[in-house]
């Protein structure tokens, strides 16, 4: 007899409700939602949640780049490294959101206008444009 080994998405199943594992794998008990359009038509639309948000907290779009972010990236580069790539994504702003602020001060107050650091931040962003429309996407998995 072979040894059977538990995988952690199925460990992580068993936490939730031991007896979800039982069912788990078995055609007679497969999730009849998986064809729903509905469902598929809901998944697809997922920018809708951003914009849900947005309706129920006025000026929070904030929270709209917190869910789209993780939607497009996944549907650009897959589920494979979304991990890691969230990491680099989340991990880059952080930079700018620390050293963006305390920049555009200096500059105000060595030059009395923050006028340099908008035209800074222009060009950075008029050079990733390009570079986002030039990023290819990997091959599907």
């Amino acid at each position: 007899m072979s040894p059977r080994y538990i995988t952690k998405s199925r460990f992580k199943l068993a936490l939730q409700c031991p007896t979800k594992i039982y069912y788990d794998g078995k055609p007679e008990y497969a999730n009849q939602k998986l064809e729903d359009t509905f469902l598929l038509a809901l998944a697809d639309g997922g920018f809708q949640v951003g914009e849900l948000a947005k309706c129920y907290f006025p000026g929070g779009h904030v929270l709209s780049i917190f869910v789209l972010r993780p939607i497009i990236l996944r549907d650009y580069y897959g589920k494979t490294y979304i991990g890691s790539i969230m990491g680099l994504c989340f991990g880059l702003g952080a930079i700018g959101s620390v050293c963006g602020p305390p920049l555009a001060g200096w500059i105000f107050d060595t030059t009395g206008s923050y006028d340099l650091a908008w035209i800074i931040s222009s060009v950075l962003l008029l050079i990733g444009i390009p570079l986002v429309l030039l990023t290819k996407s990997p091959s599907p998995e």
